[in-house]
C-alpha cells in the first residue's frame, strides 16, 4: 500500500479497537484510498498470536472486526466531506479458509448501494456494503455484507448515549465548520 493511511491521516489519536495505529492492544489495520475510487477501500492487517481460536488460525471474531472497521470507514472516510458518523445495522458474514496467524491479509471494503428513506428529523441514509479479506495468494479468506446508517454528529451522539464525541472525531466534524 501506499502513502499514510487514511485512519491516521483523518484520526490521529483515536483508540478503536480496529483501526488505531497506537491502541497496542488493538488490531491496527491500515486502510487506504483505492486510488481515485470514492466507492471503495482497501487495507492491511497482520494478525499477531494473541488474536488465535483454534491453533495457528485467527479468531473469527478479530475476523469480523476487520471487516466491520474498513466497512465503517467507507461512511467516515470516503464520505468526510458528508462529516457523517456510522452505525452498524447489520452484518452477514462467511469464513471461506483458515486466516492464519503471522500472515498478512490484504483488505477491501466497498460500496453495493444507496438509500435515502424519510425527510428531515426522519431522514435515514443507509449504505450497504461488501467486505473481505483475503491472503497474499488472493484467495479469500473471509466475507460480509453490512448495511450501515450514516448520521450526523448530533444524532450520532443521541443514539449511542454520549454527551460528546472524543477529540479525535471533534476535530473531524469541527472540519465542516465555514468560517462567518
Amino acid at each position: 500500500m501506499r502513502g499514510i493511511p487514511i485512519n491516521q491521516e483523518m484520526l490521529e489519536g483515536n483508540a478503536c479497537f480496529g483501526c488505531s495505529l497506537t491502541n497496542h492492544h488493538g488490531l491496527q489495520i491500515r486502510i487506504y484510498r483505492d486510488g481515485d475510487r470514492d466507492d471503495r477501500l482497501v487495507g492491511e492487517y497482520s494478525p499477531r498470536g494473541s488474536q488465535q481460536s483454534l491453533p495457528g488460525i485467527v479468531h473469527g471474531g478479530i475476523q469480523f472486526t476487520v471487516l466491520d472497521c474498513m466497512a465503517g470507514w467507507i461512511v467516515f472516510g470516503l464520505r468526510a466531506d458528508e462529516r457523517k458518523m456510522p452505525i452498524t445495522l447489520n452484518a452477514k458474514i462467511r469464513y471461506r479458509k483458515p486466516a492464519r496467524l503471522y500472515e498478512a491479509m490484504t483488505l477491501a471494503a466497498e460500496v453495493v448501494s444507496m438509500e435515502i428513506t424519510g425527510e428531515g428529523p426522519k431522514r435515514k441514509e443507509i449504505i450497504t456494503i461488501h467486505a473481505e479479506t483475503r491472503d497474499l495468494e488472493n484467495d479469500i479468506l473471509s466475507e460480509a455484507d453490512f448495511s450501515y446508517m450514516a448520521m450526523p454528529e448530533s444524532q450520532f451522539c443521541r443514539v449511542v448515549g454520549i454527551a460528546e464525541l472524543s477529540e479525535p472525531y471533534r476535530k473531524h466534524f469541527a472540519a465542516a465548520e465555514v468560517p462567518g
